[in-house]
């Protein structure tokens, strides 16, 4: 997979939260794509980037901060449910259980595809088809 170039619907299912977090300038966070906090406290689309802190969750909403400063606009994520994600190599039904890492802000993987493990959330179904797909709590808490 590759990351987002334009909104996408991610599936959510179970009783989720609604959270804002200041965007990273020049950045933008299209609805249904994975954030990330960097490590300077701004939200940014999820990606398999050193020193990303753990996913906050799913932006309901595109957040264009291509022309802003940082902290010019906010991004509102959903978090505490499941969530219909694409899965990358690695992600099998004997999965289920373990923990779910970023590849992009689409995409996530088990920790051994993912080079910088950053954190997801925990897989609770594998969905086998045409395109493998896996239904991941995110807490939105970093664990």
């Amino acid at each position: 997979m590759t990351a987002l170039a334009a909104d996408r619907i991610t599936t959510p299912k179970g009783a989720n939260r609604r959270r804002a977090y200041k965007m990273k300038g020049s950045t933008v966070c299209y609805t249904g794509g994975l954030v990330c906090i960097g490590a300077d406290g701004y939200a940014i689309p999820a990606a398999d980037t050193a020193g990303l802190r753990p996913c906050v969750g799913v932006a309901v909403a595109k957040a264009d901060n291509s022309a802003g400063a940082d902290g010019a606009i906010d991004v509102i994520v959903e978090y505490g449910g499941e969530f219909l994600l694409n899965v990358g190599g690695g992600i099998t039904v004997a999965d289920v259980g373990a923990a779910a890492y970023v590849v992009d802000d689409q995409t996530v993987t088990d920790g051994g595809a993912a080079t910088n493990d950053i954190y997801v959330g925990q897989i609770r179904q594998y969905v086998a088809g045409t395109t493998n797909k896996a239904w991941v709590f995110i807490p939105g808490d970093g664990r």
